[in-house]
């Protein structure tokens, strides 16, 4: 998710002297590089000009009521567990890294808690082999 930003703020490497679009950009459609305009960052590459460092969230209620802001880390399957999702939550202001099942559909985020020792255990092993840096 880290974007370089250089030249015209895209990241695609352009310095926005250049009158050629490079091939790497995520658009290849640069106002500053010679191309169209557009929207949000002005390179064209249609982001909305946030800044990318920003990390997706997710709020959770815990079973006492408090609700929780977190990051989500990532979202991973597990090979010996087959049919199921996990996700890796940081809530925000807290050490600890949640993992719970996820499921997703047209009605929204479902996160179970994770009871057998042994499926939580596979999980916590595929996270810190994912996210051990």
């Amino acid at each position: 998710m880290e974007k370089k930003l250089e030249g015209c703020g895209c990241g695609c490497g352009c310095d926005s002297s250049e009158t050629e679009v490079k091939e790497s950009c995520c658009c290849n459609e640069f106002d500053e590089c010679g191309a169209e305009e557009s929207e949000g960052c002005g390179c064209g590459c249609g982001c909305d000009g946030e800044d990318d460092d920003e990390y997706e969230t997710l709020d959770i209620t815990l079973d006492d009521g408090q609700v929780l802001s977190c990051i989500v880390l990532g979202v991973f399957d597990v090979e010996d567990i087959e049919g199921k999702e996990y996700i890796a939550l940081l809530p925000e202001a807290h050490e600890d890294v949640f993992l719970y099942e996820f499921a997703e559909d047209e009605e929204g985020v479902e996160l179970s808690n994770i009871e057998d020792d042994a499926e939580f255990e596979k999980v916590s092993q595929k996270f810190t082999e994912l996210f051990q840096d």
